[in-house]
């Protein structure tokens, strides 16, 4: 039977899980607080001048983009562990159904 990797790979899967965790936690409080940002502004409008407006929602805009890039380039972290979970499943899906067959 196939060995599925040793504990050092899980803990460090465990630890990567746990990075992307907050990350998206993070982002999360971001986009809310983007959100808060946006209504404030939207709410002042009548006290600002168009170009502070425009000046505040490109500033806001740019950090969206910036945690869109983020997220990005965590999938793209990730990616050889989803790959290297796809292969780990076959290989115990074919033992599981050779193991069947005795």
């Amino acid at each position: 039977m196939t060995s599925v990797g040793g504990s050092d790979a899980c803990t460090k899967l465990t630890d990567d899980a746990n990075t992307a965790y907050q990350f998206a936690s993070n982002v999360t409080q971001f986009a809310v607080s983007a959100v808060e940002e946006v209504t404030s502004a939207l709410n002042k409008i009548v006290d600002c001048t168009n170009e502070l407006l425009v000046n505040q929602l490109k500033c806001v805009m740019d950090n969206i983009q910036i945690a869109r890039q983020d997220i990005l380039d965590l999938q793209t972290k990730f990616k050889p562990y989803k790959d290297e979970t796809a292969q780990i499943y076959q290989t115990m899906l074919t033992d599981y159904k050779n193991c069947l067959k005795e």
